[in-house]
């Protein structure tokens, strides 16, 4: 699945840094792990995200929330299961 140009540029709009960008694309394009901070965020795990961000991510808590409600395929985030159930969607888009 490819990410939009719309919803890639947004994340720049909001200011994520380029690396976080770039394991987001990565993730809702192919389903690779984002790490600890984004797999919190995208299981809507606020109290982990907050545990496992740097300093930077932190402050951007809301705007990666903003991105992920407004732009990613709702499918891939939201819940606990949320990454397992994306690749599995991915898998299943690739058949």
């Amino acid at each position: 699945m490819q990410l939009d140009e719309k919803a890639f540029r947004m994340l720049e709009d909001l200011k994520i840094p380029l690396h976080m960008r770039t394991t987001i694309k990565r993730y809702v394009e192919s389903g690779i792990n984002p790490g600890q901070f984004l797999s919190a965020v995208i299981r809507n795990d606020l109290y982990m995200a907050i545990n496992y961000a740097d300093e930077p991510n932190a402050r951007l808590l809301k705007e990666y929330i903003v991105w992920f409600a407004n732009y990613a395929p709702p499918q891939c985030w939201g819940h606990d299961g949320a990454i397992e159930a994306w690749k599995v969607y991915l898998e299943q888009q690739d058949d």
